[in-house]
């Protein structure tokens, strides 16, 4: 994990402009379309895990959410989504851990980009539905290497045997322009 916060340190600053500048990052814009038409109410309170410079932050602001708190591990990403002002809250907080936000506090929570290599377990996605209110949703993208490495298939297959959640969509899509599909993009509900 250190050697993610130093990756993170270094590049915080410039991450907005790499990422949808040169690399053409379409993902969080994709991301919020999605949630926003499972969660049309946009009077709740959403919290963005893995929230880093806030760019899933700003889509969710042009979809007319306005109360929005972020979650992420690093403090210079979480800098950079201070300064664009619309984090209600921001918590620095590592999801490989127990997480200091409480339990069922959120009626929607978001994530992308954070559920890749060398970011958090398959674990951290129970940490995140603990912070769901009951019929909660979670909305999250899931590279589809990780996908497979960390088990996500068999997880959520688990929790809904389980009946903790209902899968409400799972779509394989494109993270960037013009590229394959990069990953998942997810809802799931809390049911339990």
């Amino acid at each position: 994990m250190e050697e993610a916060l130093i990756l993170y340190q270094d590049w915080a600053a410039s991450y907005d402009q790499h990422l949808e500048g040169r690399l053409k990052y379409i993902a969080p814009l994709t991301m919020v379309k999605i949630f926003s038409d499972r969660q049309p109410t946009q009077d709740l309170c959403v919290l963005d895990v893995g929230c880093g410079t806030g760019l899933v932050g700003v889509q969710l602001v042009k979809h007319n959410f306005q109360c929005i708190d972020g979650l992420d591990l690093s403090e210079d990403m979480l800098s950079e989504a201070r300064n664009k002002g619309i984090y209600r809250n921001l918590f620095q907080s590592d999801l490989n851990k127990a997480l200091t936000v409480g339990e069922s506090s959120y009626t929607a929570a978001i994530s992308c980009g954070t559920f890749t290599h060398g970011h958090v377990g398959s674990g951290a996605f129970h940490r995140v539905l603990e912070l769901l209110k009951l019929n909660g949703i979670f909305a999250c993208t899931i590279h589809k290497e990780f996908w497979l490495s960390a088990g996500f298939g068999r997880l959520f297959e688990e929790l809904c045997l389980a009946g903790k959640i209902e899968v409400e969509l799972i779509h394989s899509l494109p993270f960037f322009t013009n590229s394959p599909p990069d990953g998942y993009y997810c809802i799931v509900r809390r049911i339990s």
